[in-house]
């Protein structure tokens, strides 16, 4: 394995693990938010 090959390698999987965090993050955090605006209305 060429030193290319493993930087292109760690380079997918950390794009990959990114996306997967994301998936569950912004929802999570869309969720947050429209509870902290109705809280703050009432």
């Amino acid at each position: 394995m060429t030193p290319e090959v493993a930087v292109d390698l760690f380079r997918e999987a950390l794009w990959l693990t990114t996306v997967l965090v994301a998936i569950l993050v912004v929802p999570s955090l869309l969720c947050g938010l429209l509870v902290a605006m109705f809280q703050a209305a009432t």
